[in-house]
């Protein structure tokens, strides 16, 4: 119980970036007293910082998320953002996806709409999810296993991509700061990105308004290396007109209906 109190309150402040005690003691379904223990022990550790009356995920934690976990978070925005992506592949193209659960939602949708093309993907869920599709071409790439959202990094998957070009990508990260740019949690995934990015025409990121204004330890790259960035109708006003002063192109999408901004061009 203990274990997974101490998880569920990481999702929470993941998601929320900070709560109150109160909030936190109604979400774990337990005491005041054994949240605020829960959360003397998490500050020990270096995940949460206490603030008066509540605490926030420590910006130098590497705490993770389950994958599957992490699937079933924000999944409307998700499938919207999935859904926008699908729109702009192209027929006998070359494609990367990551390891995200954004991605795999794009995955989940090709499955069910197939089209010619060349697959490439890091993600044992997406290449799950599409082995079999006759109309896809699938080349997975090796390397050692990250299990916490169950895709391929390291040396040899990086090599593997010196010897592959691309002409979209899609991927996400963990967290999007104005100055930082794209960071992730993990040292491997961030060298296993760029390595992504710099094999590439076209490069989109797929990420719910969520993790605007975060920063995780290990720096990805910088906002303009992206090109597009597809997100929810939930980001803030202020990071509209950032990314347009940096020259990429924002598309937002609601549930219902999607929202095109092109302000970079």
């Amino acid at each position: 119980m203990l274990e997974q109190r101490l998880q569920k309150i990481q999702q929470y402040l993941y998601q929320h970036g900070h709560s109150s005690v109160q909030t936190l003691v109604e979400y774990t379904d337990s005491s005041l007293a054994t949240v605020r223990r829960d959360l003397e022990k998490l500050e020990a550790e270096g995940v949460v910082i206490r603030t008066h009356g509540g605490a926030k995920l420590a910006e130098t934690s590497n705490a993770e998320i389950g994958f599957r976990q992490r699937e079933h978070r924000e999944v409307k925005y998700k499938r919207a953002i999935a859904e926008t992506a699908y729109a702009h592949l192209k027929p006998d193209s070359s494609i990367f996806l990551d390891s995200s659960t954004t991605a795999l939602q794009l995955a989940k949708r090709l499955r069910l709409h197939p089209m010619r093309l060349h697959l490439t993907t890091n993600s044992f869920a997406a290449a799950q999810e599409l082995f079999g599709v006759p109309e896809i071409s699938l080349l997975f790439v090796g390397g050692h296993i990250r299990s916490e959202n169950l895709a391929t990094i390291g040396m040899y998957a990086e090599e593997t991509l010196d010897r592959l070009w691309f002409d979209q990508l899609f991927m996400s990260a963990n967290a999007i700061h104005a100055e930082h740019g794209f960071t992730t949690f993990d040292t491997s995934e961030a060298a296993m990105n760029r390595k992504m990015l710099s094999r590439a025409a076209e490069r989109y990121m797929l990420c719910d308004a969520t993790k605007f204004g975060k920063i995780a330890p290990h720096h990805v790259a910088a906002l303009q290396v992206a090109q597009h960035i597809i997100t929810d109708q939930r980001i803030p006003d202020h990071w509209k007109q950032h990314l347009a002063n940096v020259g990429v192109q924002l598309e937002q999408v609601s549930t219902t209906h999607i929202i095109s901004h092109n302000e970079a061009s």
